[in-house]
Order: structure tokens, then sequence, then C-alpha cells
């Protein structure tokens, strides 16, 4: 999880058969008997670029960054690397010089490279698990939102 004072990055996944978009976090389940820490970056480097292949001389480069927290649930165990936006700069410039990636044309180096400049996978095969990447706000998280007519109606009149 990366932050700032006021948001975190989000994912928004790729709609299923019943187009529900869900917002997520970029976690997920071990690799068999991978360390958590290991797990972590594994599944946040494989949401942000769609890759498969991460070299092990990526995670020992990115063991140097240190969480400036560690969120731990006991049912299940589940464990979150919270990280500030600053690492997150330092976590794209390692990705950079060991991965490259189809939803970018140059890896990202900043932020906001990382959430603008990601393209769609047309032919790359399965899409991406994770469409878009987008800033969420901390406070007052929502459990359910809906987004209005009108609004969709003025993004979709953007797109035209």
């Amino acid at each position: 999880m990366f932050i700032n004072d006021t948001h975190t990055l989000a994912g928004i996944h790729t709609p299923r058969r019943n187009h529900e978009v869900r917002i997520c976090g970029f976690g997920g389940k071990a690799d068999g008997e991978e360390p958590w820490w290991q797990t972590a970056f594994r599944e946040t480097i494989e949401k942000f670029f769609h890759v498969t292949s991460i070299p092990n001389t990526l995670f020992r480069a990115l063991q140097s960054l240190q969480p400036i927290r560690i969120l731990r649930a006991e049912d299940p165990v589940y464990i979150t690397l919270v990280y500030s936006f600053a690492q997150l700069k330092t976590f794209l410039k390692l990705c950079a010089n060991h991965i490259t990636s189809p939803l970018y044309t140059n890896m990202p180096k900043t932020v906001e490279d990382l959430v603008f400049r990601r393209q769609f996978v047309g032919n790359a095969g399965a899409p991406p698990e994770i469409m878009h990447i987008v800033f969420w706000p901390l406070q007052n998280p929502y459990r359910r939102f809906r987004i209005t007519k009108d609004f969709l109606s003025d993004m979709h009149a953007l797109t035209v």
C-alpha cells in the first residue's frame, strides 16, 4: 500500500462477466512457500505492470525499502506493508531497472507516470487484473458508492 497524507493508490479491477467493477488494493496470496514480504512485492509488481516473470535480483533490491507501517490481520492471516509516495518513486525506479511492462511505453518512474501513462493492452493476451490505478481518499473511505448518471454521461462524451 502506498500513501501520502490524504490518499492511497487503489486499483480498479478489470470487469468480470457481471460487469461489476471493484476497487481494491494490490495484495494477494503467496506462491508456495515464498516469504510474506516477497508476496507483497510480487503481487504489487504483477498488478502494476501485468508481468509474470520477476527476477530475484529485483526482490533483493526491493528489500532495501523499509515500510513506514505494517498492518496485520489474523483471520485470515494478511499482512499489508505501507510505504510513502516518496518510497514509491524508489520502488518504480528499481522495477524499471529489472523489468519491462506491456502497459507502459516507458517504465514509470513517478506516481504520476504510474497512474496517467498506463495503457490498455489490446492483443497482449489476457487483460491485466487491474485496469486502472487511481488515487483514493484515506479519510471517510466509502463502503458503497455509485457514479451519477450525469457524470457518467460527461465522461462518455469526453471519450467519443
